[in-house]
């Protein structure tokens, strides 16, 4: 039981991150931008969204991915603090998320869970 709740709220992490793309989706892209500019919005939200359908739906694929995926987002991210672009904006959760060393550990203890998984 516990493995389908954990499994839920991993999937429901990926949803509210593409949610909060959808919601402010001009700002979104902005953001993005300054970290993937050659990553189109939609794409990043229909994987996020197939990713959390994969997730919830018990694919240990869609979980190894998904975990690809946040170690992809660290990747990023650090990189942007080693461009002393701490504070600028990432769009990891939306338009309002921030390149941080916070958003880093974020990713790296989601790609830990989703590899659990």
């Amino acid at each position: 039981m516990l493995h389908v709740v954990v499994r839920c709220v991993l999937a429901a992490v990926l949803v509210a991150a593409a949610g909060a793309k959808i919601a402010r989706p001009r700002e979104s892209r902005d953001a993005l931008k300054g970290l993937v500019p050659w990553l189109p919005l939609p794409v990043l939200i229909a994987v996020e969204l197939a990713l959390a359908a994969g997730v919830a739906a018990g694919l240990d694929a869609a979980a190894v991915a998904a975990s690809a995926f946040a170690l992809a987002g660290a990747a990023v991210l650090g990189r942007a603090l080693s461009e002393g672009r701490e504070g600028t904006p990432c769009g990891c959760f939306g338009a309002r998320s921030k390149v941080s060393r916070l958003g880093v550990v974020r990713n790296l203890a989601l790609a830990a869970a989703f590899l659990a998984l």
